[in-house]
């Protein structure tokens, strides 16, 4: 049995996390620990000042704050079913706090905005700072998550790096959970060159990228569309057979029953991704990967979805996927 650790504290996006991440616990069997970040509501100076009666006066209030930010949140999944724990993070900004706590837990979640417990302290700083900073898988829900509206479907995003493959070998293991179909997404990357006048096969497939076709010429119309028409081929030929390799080397008994691989050309890999999964239940992506389809840089990507998807996102480190989804 493993641990979903869900960050609280007190704003309409944590509550939003707390309700994905009792959920997510119900669905895998794991033990959920609710957790929020005491935090001083003034500045206060190290040594005497911590221990004259102000000092131990404003540590009562942030923990009683604190305790009371717990209760509410048990409160409110005291009938979900699921094996409950809180607790208190001692003093920090919440992002630290919470990176340390989850360095063994299978899962954090945190709401993608709210306020902190000091006013002014938007999670959302919170959820890209654990994103690219803890040592298990992070979920980043924005709010409302409206569930009853999205689509039976989880998202992932593919690059042939390993970052990807975990990422890829854990949305497998979500959507089946989910009984939901899993879309697989690849964008291959642009040509590394576009040489003017040249017919290369780099310059071909540049323009097929980028859906232009190289300027008026001695070659007829005819001629550059037919090259334009083979280089798509190619191109796309070439991407899908990427693609299908990665979902063959998860393995088809760790696939879901539906299972849809996706090519994007000439659309930014996290545009691509974000529209696909504007209505899914999940999207997943790795952390810091560094496309063997070269060019892609996953890690980049999955910090623009953790800051814009309508979508929960899922944050897989490299270490995380398989472990998680075994």
């Amino acid at each position: 049995m493993g641990e979903v650790v869900v960050g609280v504290d007190g704003s309409d996006g944590a509550n939003t996390a707390l309700s994905w991440a009792v959920d997510e616990a119900r669905r895998t069997g794991d033990e959920l620990t609710v957790v929020t970040v005491r935090q001083f509501s003034g500045m206060l100076t190290a040594g005497a000042a911590l221990r004259d009666a102000y000092g131990e006066r404003l540590q009562t209030v942030a923990t009683e704050r604190a305790e009371a930010i717990l209760r509410d949140a048990l409160a409110s999944c005291a009938d979900a079913g699921v094996p409950t724990t809180s607790e208190v993070l001692r003093d920090g900004a919440p992002a630290w706090p919470l990176v340390r706590r989850t360095a063994n837990a299978t899962m954090l979640v945190v709401g993608s905005r709210g306020l902190g417990n000091v006013r002014g302290l938007l999670l959302g700083s919170v959820s890209h700072q654990v994103a690219v900073h803890a040592e298990t898988t992070v979920v980043v829900v924005p709010e409302p998550t409206d569930p009853d509206r999205r689509d039976d479907k989880v998202v992932v995003g593919v690059d042939g790096s390993s970052h990807a493959r975990a990422a890829l070998r854990r949305a497998a293991y979500e959507a089946t959970l989910r009984h939901c179909e899993l879309e697989a997404i690849l964008v291959p990357p642009p040509p590394p060159t576009m040489a003017p006048r040249s017919r290369s096969q780099s310059t071909v497939d540049a323009a097929v990228w980028t859906g232009v076709l190289w300027p008026e010429g001695r070659h007829g119309i005819e001629e550059r569309q037919r090259a334009y028409d083979e280089a798509l081929a190619h191109w796309r030929h070439a991407a899908e057979s990427h693609l299908a390799d990665e979902l063959a080397l998860i393995g088809h008994d760790q696939l879901p029953d539906k299972v849809t691989p996706t090519v994007f050309s000439a659309r930014h890999p996290a545009r691509a991704l974000l529209d696909a999964a504007a209505w899914a239940r999940l999207l997943v992506v790795g952390r810091r990967g560094r496309g063997g389809f070269s060019g892609m840089l996953l890690g980049s990507v999955s910090q623009h979805c953790v800051r814009h998807a309508t979508a929960p996102v899922m944050v897989v480190p490299p270490d995380a996927g398989a472990a998680s989804a075994d």
